[in-house]
């Protein structure tokens, strides 16, 4: 079956992998990016603070498994001829899955002019050794997990650099009251200032103003959450549906609910019933797993259970000498093992490590990806916080 998968990121590879392991024409996959190099997102916050860019080369990664790669920006799509147009060129398709992945929230005012996301973080990747030099300070909103790891890395890298993180919200509520007790200790021994109760108003040249006044920044950091990313606007203009923060909606099938011929995967999804779900590889990649199965079962004919997983817990890196690692129990509460320090490092690096060794196995047939699978929750079910509500790692 022609497939043509949009976006080369954790799920969009890993489903196009499993596709290729699991037909006998590889050939019939085409990847569609407009960057040249997978980027391994759960370590860019190692990057902004100094080092290497965490990138793999798509284009030989993808031909040494026969696999097509066009790198470009689709700007135009036909559902009904089933075709998208790449940079103007046409490109016809059986099956469609978009893994376009997501975007930080920048709904703020001021966020797109002065503030900066993991999306566009290499400018201020070459200014935090300048800031730092003459003690400056960094601001971090938000405190959620991407938002721990920065400002601990920053921190951590450029002792002389001022971080502060900035938060109207609950401190790492996909934390249990341990675990969080642990990663607010460690922060606050590494010197970043924890600013709470403070509702960011918007972003300016200077920093921040907030709800309890203005706060100085030589550079704002944004870790805000995530909304869907503006390609899938392409696609919505021609009816795809999206839900109110713009990710594809989907059934439990991954499956466009407007489209059922598009599956929608990885942090562009929003899956009916389950839309509290967090955006991360560890769900991204079980949904590029599954969109391959579903593939290969719907062109022989054969029917496939709906998607479900379950969420084993959490890990944070705090800095490079500390780490939370949280473990959440089979029924969804929060307060599973905790694992710390170096042993929690350990773990963090390990784990870090098997996302690209999951691609490569699957890719070379060494090992075929698995994943946590939920039992008696249909679909996604997002673990809960120890109150029982919904938890948000994003912020």
């Amino acid at each position: 079956m022609n497939t043509v998968i949009v976006g080369a990121g954790y799920a969009g590879l890993l489903c196009a992998f499993r596709l290729a392991r699991l037909t006998a024409r590889p050939s019939d996959i085409t990847v569609v990016d407009r960057s040249e190099r997978f980027t391994q997102r759960i370590r860019l916050h190692e990057f902004l603070a100094g080092a290497e860019e965490p990138t793999v080369e798509l284009a030989r990664w993808l031909s040494a498994h026969k696999i097509n790669f066009v790198r470009g920006s689709v700007d135009r799509w036909d559902p009904d001829q089933k075709q998208l147009f790449v940079d103007g060129a046409p490109l016809a398709y059986e099956c469609l899955v978009l893994a376009l992945g997501s975007r930080t929230d920048e709904s703020l005012p001021g966020a797109r002019e002065h503030g900066a996301t993991f999306e566009r973080c290499r400018e201020l990747r070459a200014k935090i050794p300048e800031i730092a030099a003459r003690n400056g300070r960094a601001l971090v909103v938000g405190a959620g997990l991407t938002a721990l790891e920065a400002a601990a890395e920053l921190k951590e890298s450029h002792p002389t650099l001022g971080v502060s993180l900035v938060y109207d919200r609950e401190f790492a509520p996909f934390l249990s009251p341990r675990a969080r007790a642990h990663a607010r200790a460690v922060l606050e021994r590494l010197g970043v200032e924890l600013v709470t109760a403070t509702r960011v108003e918007a972003i300016t040249a200077r920093g921040a103003r907030t709800s309890t006044g203005e706060l100085s920044a030589d550079a704002v950091l944004l870790c805000t959450g995530f909304v869907g990313p503006e390609a899938l606007s392409l696609f919505s203009a021609r009816g795809l549906a999206l839900d109110a923060k713009g990710f594809g909606r989907v059934d439990a099938r991954l499956r466009s609910v407007s489209h059922p011929d598009v599956m929608v995967i990885g942090d562009s999804a929003s899956v009916l019933g389950a839309e509290a779900i967090h955006k991360s590889c560890k769900s991204a990649m079980p949904m590029g797993a599954y969109a391959a199965d579903a593939i290969v079962a719907q062109a022989r004919g054969r029917a496939i259970e709906p998607f479900s997983l379950r969420d084993g817990g959490v890990l944070v890196s705090l800095g490079r000498r500390e780490a939370v690692v949280q473990g959440y129990r089979a029924d969804g509460s929060i307060d599973g093992p905790v694992i710390t320090g170096r042993l929690g490092v350990f773990f963090k690096e390990m784990i870090a490590r098997y996302t690209v060794f999951s691609l490569r196995a699957e890719s070379h047939n060494w090992l075929a990806y698995r994943w946590l699978r939920g039992k008696e929750r249909p679909a996604l079910a997002a673990p809960a916080t120890a109150r029982g509500e919904p938890r948000e790692l994003a912020r």
